[in-house]
C-alpha cells in the first residue's frame, strides 16, 4: 500500500511538493526541538544546582532580616524559607538572609519581595513546619526567552540552506513541466505527433489531452488544406490553359473575328472567376463552414463547362459537345456538380 501511495505521489506535482516540503519542515522541526531540548536540559541542570545550593545554605534567619547585600553577593535564583510554630511573620530558617519574602498561601502563587522583584512560590505544610520555595520571575522569563531563541536559532542559521533546498525541491518537482513544454515545442506542421501523457503528472493529464485533441484537429485541417490545394490546382489548370489558348487565338484571329473571340475570352474569364469563388466555398465547406445547397440549372452548367474546355478540345482535335440537354434543376453545390461534369 505504501508503495502505491509513493508512486501516486511521485506522479503528482501536488504529491511531490508535499513530500519534499513536508520533509524540509520535519527537518526544521526536529532541529528546533533538538535545540529546545538541549536548552531545557541545561535549564534543568541549572535549577537543580540552584536548589542544591539553596538547600545547603539554609540557616536560621536573623532577627534583623533582610540583611543588606554587598556588591559581591548576587541575587539568588532560588530561595527556600521555613516557618515553625512561634516564628511569627519572619521565617525561622532561610537560604538567603538578604531576601525577605512574605509567607505565601499553600500551593502555587506569586509574591513580591522587599526589593520589588516578583517571585513564583510553591508552599506546603510539612508536619509542624511550613516550607516555601521561591524562584525569581525574571529568571523564568529569561529561561523562556532562551528556549524560544534556541528553537529559532536552527531556522535562522539554516535559512539560506532551506531557501536553496526549497528552490531545488520546487525545480525538481516542476521538471516534468519543462520536459512536456520542450516536447510540445518540438512539434511542427510536418510532425504533429500526440504527447504521451502516461508519464506526465496527473495535474497535466487534462491539459495535455486538450493539446493532443488540438493537434489532431490541426492535422485534419492541414490535410484538408493540402487536399484543397491539390484539387484547386487540378481544377484551375484546364480553365487557365483554355484562357491562354483563347488569348493566342485572339492574337492570331483576323480583324473581323476578334470581337467574337474577345467576347469568348471575357466569358471564360468570368467563368474562371466564378470557379475560384466556388473553390473558396468548397474550402469553407471542407473545414465545417459548408453553405446550404442551391438550385443549379444543369443545362447552363454543362454549357459553361463545355465552353471552358472547348479551346482545349479544339487544340487537341477532340470533338467535344453535348448530344442532349434536358431542362433539369437540382439542389446541390454548384462546385461539386461542375467538378463532376
Amino acid at each position: 500500500m505504501s508503495l502505491l501511495i509513493n508512486r501516486a505521489a511521485v506522479r503528482s506535482l501536488h504529491g511531490r511538493l508535499s513530500l519534499s516540503l513536508g520533509a524540509l519542515a520535519l527537518l526544521v522541526g526536529l532541529l528546533g526541538a533538538l535545540g529546545a531540548g538541549l536548552v531545557v536540559q541545561q535549564m534543568g541542570r541549572q535549577f537543580n544546582q540552584d536548589l542544591q545550593a539553596a538547600a545547603a545554605s539554609i540557616h536560621p534567619a536573623p532577627a534583623q532580616m533582610p540583611l543588606r547585600a554587598d556588591a559581591s553577593h548576587p541575587m539568588p535564583h532560588v530561595v527556600i524559607q521555613t516557618w515553625r510554630p512561634g516564628d511569627g511573620a519572619l521565617p525561622g530558617h532561610t537560604s538567603d538572609a538578604t531576601v525577605l519574602l512574605p509567607r505565601a498561601r499553600e500551593g502555587f502563587s506569586s509574591v513580591q519581595g522587599a526589593n520589588g522583584n516578583l517571585w513564583d512560590v510553591f508552599a506546603l505544610q510539612a508536619g509542624d513546619a511550613y516550607v516555601q520555595i521561591a524562584e525569581q520571575r525574571a529568571v523564568r522569563n529569561d529561561n523562556a526567552w532562551r528556549v524560544a531563541m534556541w528553537t529559532a536559532v536552527p531556522v535562522l542559521l539554516l535559512l539560506p540552506v532551506l531557501i536553496w533546498l526549497i528552490r531545488a525541491s520546487v525545480r525538481l518537482s516542476l521538471r516534468p513541466l519543462g520536459a512536456m513544454g520542450a516536447r510540445v515545442a518540438q512539434a511542427d506542421l510536418n510532425h504533429l505527433e500526440p504527447v504521451d501523457i502516461r508519464t506526465a503528472p496527473e495535474e497535466l493529464h487534462l491539459f495535455l489531452a486538450s493539446i493532443n485533441h488540438m493537434m489532431a484537429r490541426l492535422v485534419t485541417l492541414i490535410q484538408t488544406e493540402r487536399t484543397f490545394i491539390a484539387n484547386a490546382a487540378h481544377e484551375l489548370r484546364s480553365p487557365i490553359t483554355a484562357l491562354q489558348l483563347q488569348v493566342d487565338n485572339l492574337r492570331n484571329a483576323p480583324a473581323d473575328a476578334q470581337d467574337e473571340r474577345l467576347d469568348a475570352l471575357q466569358r471564360g474569364i468570368r467563368r474562371t472567376a466564378t470557379l475560384v469563388t466556388q473553390l473558396l466555398g468548397l474550402a469553407r465547406a471542407e473545414i465545417g463552414a459548408e453553405s446550404p445547397p442551391v438550385a443549379v440549372a444543369l443545362p447552363q452548367l454543362v454549357t459553361d463547362v463545355v465552353a471552358d474546355l472547348l479551346p482545349l478540345a479544339l487544340d487537341r482535335g477532340v470533338d467535344l459537345g453535348v448530344e442532349q440537354l434536358d431542362d433539369a434543376t437540382v439542389q446541390a453545390q454548384e462546385t461539386d456538380l461542375r467538378m463532376l461534369v
